[in-house]
């Protein structure tokens, strides 16, 4: 995405603001005229926006500076600098080149789930702002679906190498999940559609 396209986004976004909620969609659709990828993105950003909408208000994790070649090993990547979220789970984030070769990332889970860490491997999206695929062998989990954890790191990550603090994020597993997210001081504000599969109740 092209900075000025950015600036357009984000101006309609702030324009969308002004309107009340229930009018902030029509308003979106009448400005956006034939653009559907420019209506996704602002309608996106609106959505994070609706407190009805939030799924997740997570503490922004604190992210260190390391080097973890036995995990980049293990996922089958060359070995770069990661970046340790403290408290989320022993979070590491690895990034790549392009959402490809997250896409293409194929980890020998046997030698990965012999190191605590929960693997996050990272780039720009191609549709979506960023991409990431989460692993956690180690707690008896290959591929996490989606992970609201792994991105109270992620936003943190790319709020600072985009210079911004909303956006989109696909966690491209096998089933696939798209988050909208946001950065809010030093929470993590995730949003987007989900399905209950679970209920239950806890005795303390």
């Amino acid at each position: 995405m092209t900075p000025e396209r950015w600036q357009r986004i984000d101006q309609l976004y702030h324009d969308a603001l002004k309107h009340k909620t229930a009018e902030r969609l029509a308003f979106v659709r009448e400005i956006c005229g034939d653009d559907k990828s420019l209506r996704q993105e602002v309608e996106s950003l609106l959505e994070v926006h609706d407190p009805q909408d939030t799924l997740l208000d997570l503490p922004a994790a604190e992210l260190t500076e390391v080097r973890e070649p036995e995990m980049c090993k293990a996922l089958g990547i060359p070995d770069s600098t990661a970046w340790l979220a403290a408290g989320c789970n022993d979070a590491a984030i690895v990034e790549v080149a392009d959402e490809a070769a997250v896409r293409a990332v194929g980890p020998d889970f046997r030698a990965l789930g012999k190191i605590n860490r929960m693997a996050i491997v990272t780039s720009r999206g191609d549709t979506e702002t960023i991409v990431s695929r989460v692993f956690v062998p180690y707690l008896g989990i290959d591929e996490d679906p989606v992970t609201g954890s792994a991105h109270a790191a992620l936003v943190l990550y790319w709020a600072g190498r985009l210079g911004r603090n909303e956006f989109t994020a696909l966690q491209a597993s096998k089933r696939s999940g798209l988050l909208h997210c946001r950065l809010d001081g030093d929470r993590v504000i995730l949003a987007g559609h989900c399905r209950t599969v679970i209920v239950g109740n806890f005795q303390i």
